[in-house]
């Protein structure tokens, strides 16, 4: 029962829960080193991202 809860509210609200999952853990980054800081470790993450791609 719980399991059929669960795959139902990940098929029909997967982009919404990543959003939310990700925009918290922004907020958290942002919280915890600074707003500069977090930018740049953004900017270094998404800059990784696509040389290894």
């Amino acid at each position: 029962m719980f399991n059929d809860i669960l795959n139902d509210i990940w098929n029909n609200y997967r982009g919404r829960l990543l959003c939310s999952v990700f925009g918290l853990f922004i907020g958290v980054v942002v919280l915890w080193l600074g707003f500069f800081q977090a930018l740049f470790l953004m900017i270094c993450i998404g800059l990784g991202f696509f040389i290894v791609n």
